[in-house]
């Protein structure tokens, strides 16, 4: 039982750092990108690296393929400095956030997310071969490809999820009054997905999703209000 939880806390975190990912990229992003390609790569890698999560949690051999792919794509990233922006900024959002006008200096901690990110997946399958863990499932391609995490009921919530915070960001970037408007919106859209899954809305998934987005547009908002020195 206890190998179990831990077993589940830790993916619970991976996801947690995940989110964390995401949420910094598309900040970056949303003050504009160059490359619409290598803005779609990112997109893809992030719901690659989410596929993953949920192959190895069902110990999927196979899971060693687009652990390739995603390793070595986000590294050359990695390694040309793709990310020094996202982590200067995320660093700026989060004094925002709290209420500070000065920066953090936390960039080392969004850095360690970021390779959290990057090399979680490689370790934890080297891991679980080593143990011999792993096990030969009839998993198609297309799910190894990026559609195994639309079969799975945590992870079409954390889908959601993930779309929901994002839609807010991008929402409250553009707008800054009307905070009920584009809760609600997003609210909507929370419902849609649940709808979509098949899966009721429970309150705590309610309450969960409200406050996800007054925070982040709450935040937009301070961003685009608050100069920082």
């Amino acid at each position: 039982m206890k190998n179990t939880n831990f077993r589940k806390a830790f993916y619970v975190f991976d996801l947690l750092m995940l989110g964390i990912t995401t949420i910094s990229l598309i900040h970056v992003t949303a003050n504009g990108f160059r490359y619409l390609w290598l803005f779609l790569l990112l997109d893809y890698l992030l719901l690659l690296r989410t596929n993953i999560t949920f192959l190895l949690y069902r110990t999927e051999k196979h899971t060693i393929w687009p652990i390739v792919v995603f390793t070595v794509m986000f590294g050359l990233y990695f390694f040309f400095g793709g990310f020094e922006n996202v982590w200067y900024g995320m660093d700026k959002l989060t004094a925002i956030a709290v209420s500070q006008r000065h920066s953090l200096d936390i960039e080392w901690l969004f850095e360690a997310i970021f390779v959290w990110t990057w090399l979680m997946p490689l370790v934890t399958y080297g891991f679980l071969f080593c143990t011999k863990k792993i096990e030969k499932r009839d998993t198609k391609w297309t799910s190894l490809a990026g559609l195994a995490v639309f079969h799975d009921k945590a992870g079409r919530m954390f889908m959601v999820l993930s779309g929901m915070a994002s839609c807010s960001y991008l929402v409250g970037r553009v707008m800054d009054f009307g905070l009920s408007c584009y809760v609600m919106l997003c609210y909507v859209w929370f419902g849609v997905g649940n709808l979509l899954s098949g899966e009721p809305i429970h309150w705590t998934k309610g309450t969960l999703g409200r406050v996800c987005v007054v925070v982040c547009s709450d935040v937009c908002f301070q961003q685009s209000t608050v100069p920082m020195q």
